[in-house]
């Protein structure tokens, strides 16, 4: 339909592109990529100012991982919107660098994370991926600066760091740093992830042969988070190796008690969704790094109900036609 009302001869300019967009916006729909981008390509050619057909031609790119394209296409929507969406276009360098650390070049994949850095110098995701290179390649205090540096410029996502800088700080000959900087994460008022730095510190000391510091951090842990499953297996683990059966026994009547329902609710700052894990691009409105933590939801675990009688049984109605029971 969209086809026959393009060709029309005598038809206005604006609803030809109108339908040439319908068009494009079809093709995508049913994932003939190719066909969808040719149409918005030709569209944004036609018209100097269209941003519409050069927003497709971005998203089309996305989907498809074509990187560098994506780059490209959001550089030509930027020049006619006068705004460059650097959280996506560093976003796009990072992709590209994982595709060359999994191709194992990893001076290919270290440049493209530093050039992340240089559109957006708080790109969280870049210096993540840096640290990780850097850690494969031995570099441990290079790694373990550039996660703390992921941690400081949001802090809202510094749980992705936890657990990085735990691993590594037993390979450290000294990681007196490493503890210090979790002790004042785990110490920001209001932080809602001071109960993984503690976690984190925890198994340092559990790795580094100090039990008796690591029953103190989980039990600030859990006095930061009676609910948080990790601390309580953490605390049920260095129970059975170091212990008594009183211990144990305590421990696991208060994971009992502690057991509820409990999910972490991440909402886009951008479009207001609110979804159940973390994410650098929101789902729905397509922008990058804009979902931060909400709030963590607690409900208490449900009684257990009575044990009742069985509801007395109606006897089987008799069959109409005379033959045995009802059938359903």
């Amino acid at each position: 339909i969209r086809q026959s009302i393009i060709l029309r001869p005598q038809l206005d300019p604006v609803v030809r592109r109108q339908a040439k967009l319908d068009l494009g916006i079809d093709y995508r729909r049913a994932g003939f990529y190719g066909r969808a981008a040719a149409v918005f390509e030709e569209l944004a050619a036609e018209d100097a100012k269209a941003v519409e057909p050069l927003r497709h031609l971005v998203q089309i790119h996305e989907e498809l991982k074509e990187w560098d394209k994506a780059g490209a296409f959001s550089e030509k929507l930027a020049k006619r919107t006068g705004r460059r969406d650097l959280a996506a276009l560093a976003h796009y360098q990072v992709e590209i660098g994982q595709v060359h650390w999994d191709k194992g070049f990893p001076s290919h994949a270290q440049a493209a994370f530093q050039k992340a850095l240089k559109y957006n110098p708080i790109c969280v995701e870049a210096f993540l991926r840096l640290g990780d290179l850097k850690h494969r390649e031995g570099k441990l205090k290079k790694a373990v600066a550039l996660w703390r540096r992921a941690a400081e410029v949001a802090p809202d996502r510094a749980y992705l760091v936890f657990g990085r800088l735990g691993r590594v700080a037993a390979q450290l000959r000294d990681p007196a740093g490493i503890e210090e900087f979790l002790i004042q994460m785990a110490e920001l008022p209001g932080h809602p992830f001071g109960c993984q730095a503690r976690l984190a510190l925890a198994r340092i000391h559990l790795m580094t042969g100090r039990p008796d510091k690591a029953r103190d951090q989980l039990e600030k842990a859990l006095a930061m988070d009676p609910g948080c499953l990790e601390a309580h297996q953490e605390l049920g683990r260095l129970s059975l190796t170091e212990g008594s059966d009183q211990d144990i026994r305590a421990v696991f009547n208060r994971l009992l008690e502690a057991v509820s329902e409990r999910e972490s609710v991440f909402q886009c700052r951008q479009c207001g969704l609110e979804i159940h894990h973390h994410t650098w691009r929101c789902p729905q409105c397509g922008a990058w790094e804009t979902t931060g933590l909400k709030q963590t939801r607690t409900a208490p675990p449900a009684p257990l109900a009575e044990p009742s009688a069985p509801a007395p049984t109606a006897p089987p109605a008799p069959n109409p036609n005379g033959f045995g029971t009802p059938s359903g």
